[in-house]
């Protein structure tokens, strides 16, 4: 049975008012959090020009690793500098990442010449206007000497990625 202080909201111990119980908001963890800005993560991927006319021709790309993407992350495809190219515009394509595929029959040996443990599947888009990392004013450099590629698109800079991608085609 319930007391009558107990309906009346306050504590018989100190006779002040009892605070309601909400549930408490709790995080999920940060493996499982997404982007707010895109709901899918942005990649940047180093590729050169003539492997670039291969993935832009077959919708592939391939790696040794597989990394953590998920379905609908985009991969932005990044040209080696080289002398010959354009500085301000090295983000030519973005893959739309839909799955990966061990290459057990050599495909990667056949299209790119050198044997890759994983093939990327996906949709290929053309950007509308060609543009690099570098001219955007990112939080951070994306491509400094020797820095490795893959490299996820850090959340403060997907607006200013998203921006430069425009419509994809």
């Amino acid at each position: 049975m319930i007391s009558d202080h107990a309906r009346s909201g306050r504590s018989v111990a100190t006779d002040k008012p009892i605070a309601p119980v909400t549930p408490r908001m709790v995080a999920p963890p940060a493996a499982a959090r997404r982007p707010p800005v895109t709901q899918r993560s942005l990649w940047k991927f180093n590729v050169s020009e003539a492997n670039l006319r291969v993935c832009v021709g077959h919708s592939l790309f391939a790696d040794n690793q597989r990394r953590n993407l998920i379905a609908h992350d985009w991969l932005l495809l990044q040209l080696i500098k080289t002398p010959q190219l354009s500085m301000h515009r090295r983000i030519t394509h973005v893959l739309e990442f839909e799955r990966y595929e061990p290459d057990k029959a050599g495909l990667s040996l056949q299209l790119w010449g050198k044997r890759y443990a994983n093939l990327m599947h996906g949709r290929m888009h053309a950007v509308d206007r060609p543009f690099s990392l570098e001219d955007l004013g990112l939080s951070k450099p994306y491509s400094q000497q020797g820095k490795i590629s893959p490299e996820r698109i850090a959340m403060e800079d997907e607006h200013a990625v998203l921006t430069a991608i425009g419509t994809l085609n």
